[in-house]
């Protein structure tokens, strides 16, 4: 009796074990300085993306709320390609340099320390017509299926 309630146990525990281990939080710690810089949709010979979270990063199902969080590296005179995403808003954060933002038919000044929040379904892009980097971090955040977000109309 006591083995047969023994082998139960094992057996239940082998299956809980599992999701209780999925369910625990990962932590993750990257440093800007060991990501390569990927490819992604927005990146252009002269605008260079490393991704520290989500979209492009080897661990990206870990992240469920993030799409996209990284440092995009615009060179002097280049720019980005122009995006739109329908289930994604971003903020843009400038660490360094002057640039454009291309929002719409709009073209925003930007400069060092400017945060810009870019709304769902808003196509947008950056460029640098300065003689110096253009450095900014790109955070992308899904909108869940169900939840609605306000779109721009142009």
């Amino acid at each position: 009796m006591l083995n047969r309630l023994f082998c139960i146990s094992i057996v239940l525990l082998m299956s809980i074990l599992p999701s209780a281990i999925a369910a625990e939080p990962t932590f993750l710690q990257r440093s800007l300085s060991e990501i390569e810089e990927q490819s992604v949709d927005f990146s252009t010979d002269t605008a260079h993306y490393k991704p520290m979270f989500g979209i492009a990063d080897p661990n990206s199902q870990i992240v469920k709320g993030v799409a996209r969080f990284g440092e995009l590296i615009v060179d002097p005179g280049g720019s980005s390609k122009i995006v739109s995403y329908p289930k994604e808003e971003q903020i843009y954060f400038i660490l360094d340099g002057t640039g454009i933002l291309h929002y719409g038919q709009e073209k925003v000044p930007v400069s060092k320390n400017d945060f810009l929040y870019l709304p769902v379904g808003v196509e947008h892009g950056i460029s640098n017509p300065r003689e110096k980097p253009l450095r900014l971090i790109v955070m992308g955040f899904k909108i869940p299926s169900g939840r609605m977000s306000h779109q721009r109309r142009n």
